[in-house]
């Protein structure tokens, strides 16, 4: 079970037993935490602390990432992510990246983009307002906010936390040969807004997922890479799996973290819980080349859990631009399947990462 958070400064956990990676983390090795790392190292993580680290951190590398599941008042069905990237070098301005993807389930249209910007604020006791051009994420005691427009569509939303937090790794900690984080998901929020379509703009209701994630670690490329997937399911609970490859694009591990309805948490390992995930089909994209998995059954033996996903839109790939150079899958999908014995269905996302190479090269920020 993982910890409950506490309004008092954690006392530095012992080092854990790395698992693997996050959802978009480097990938991780069986080691102590206190072994050496090709990063900065925690030498005694501290377990994540809300709301006191919701807001912005000083590390290499940051990011707050929202996919859901959203109803319009016409009767249309949408998935989308966003995500804000928070990156520090030194003798560089502390830079910021966002990234929005909308598919309109019904028209099979799938839209995304990026916006670049500087400037940010970030408030005391865990309050967070990002703020570049037409993109806005804040973060206080009434919930989160969030708008992104990519100029053909836009989305805002206002987000509620329906069920505690899930620290990953139980203290909410992973560590790996590339570097360290600190990661923690808000599993299930209500959401309520508006999304525009070109002219067409349709009010929202529906459930979100949200990942906050930060460290001294890099992102691994082609053909490393992984298969990540944030599962809500109809009956109540919650169910986050990654699949890790290593740098010859090999199959290295796979770990997650499960929510029941209440809250409470567990972790789980591939080894201790009968943790399979197996491909049941591939789509080859006309845009990259990159084929990637396009549909999958996932079985764990612990839960006495077998589900299948299929995606609702093939193509729901992230191409590279001189702002986010690396090409990626992330998309709505289906659940069906049993636990112990019964009918269960519910809906996911998955992010699939180095599948495509990418001939971009990411752009040098100089100071102004």
């Amino acid at each position: 079970m993982l910890p409950a958070p506490s309004p008092e400064p954690p006392t530095p956990a012992p080092s854990p037993a790395s698992t693997s990676e996050p959802t978009v983390a480097p990938a991780p090795s069986n080691e102590s935490s206190v072994a050496p790392l090709a990063r900065s190292p925690v030498q005694s993580p501290r377990s994540v602390v809300l709301p006191d680290d919701e807001g912005s951190h000083g590390d290499q590398l940051e990011w707050w990432y929202y996919n859901g599941h959203l109803s319009g008042d016409d009767g249309s069905e949408w998935g989308f992510h966003f995500v804000i990237f928070q990156a520090r070098q030194p003798g560089l301005p502390t830079a910021y990246v966002g990234q929005l993807g909308l598919t309109d389930v019904g028209s099979s249209d799938h839209v995304e983009g990026s916006v670049f910007f500087l400037q940010a604020d970030a408030g005391e006791g865990g309050e967070l307002t990002l703020r570049g051009g037409d993109w806005e994420l804040v973060i206080d005691e009434s919930g989160h906010r969030l708008t992104g427009d990519i100029g053909d569509a836009s989305l805002t939303l206002s987000l509620v936390p329906q069920r505690p937090p899930a620290l990953h790794n139980e203290i909410g900690w992973l560590s790996g040969p590339t570097g360290w984080t600190y990661y923690y998901s808000w599993t299930r929020m209500g959401a309520v807004g508006s999304i525009r379509a070109g002219e067409a703009e349709v009010q929202v209701t529906g459930t979100v997922w949200m990942d906050h994630q930060w460290g001294d670690f890099t992102v691994p490329g082609y053909p490393a890479g992984w298969q990540w997937f944030a599962i809500q399911m109809d009956n109540g609970p919650d169910l986050m799996l990654t699949l890790n490859r290593d740098d010859e694009g090999v199959e290295a591990d796979i770990w997650g973290t499960y929510v029941e309805a209440d809250g409470n948490a567990q972790a789980l390992t591939e080894q201790d819980h009968g943790i399979s995930i197996e491909e049941l089909a591939t789509w080859t994209s006309p845009h990259t080349g990159g084929e990637y998995p396009a549909g999958w059954r996932i079985v764990v033996d612990s839960l006495e859990l077998d589900i299948e996903l299929w995606p609702l839109v093939d193509d729901q790939e992230i191409r590279a631009t001189p702002l986010t150079p690396v090409v990626y899958w992330e998309g709505k999908v289906s659940v069906t399947g049993t636990r112990s014995g019964r009918p269960v269905s519910g809906r996911a996302y998955a992010e699939l990462t180095g599948y495509a190479e990418s001939d971009i090269s990411i752009i040098d920020f100089a100071p102004p």
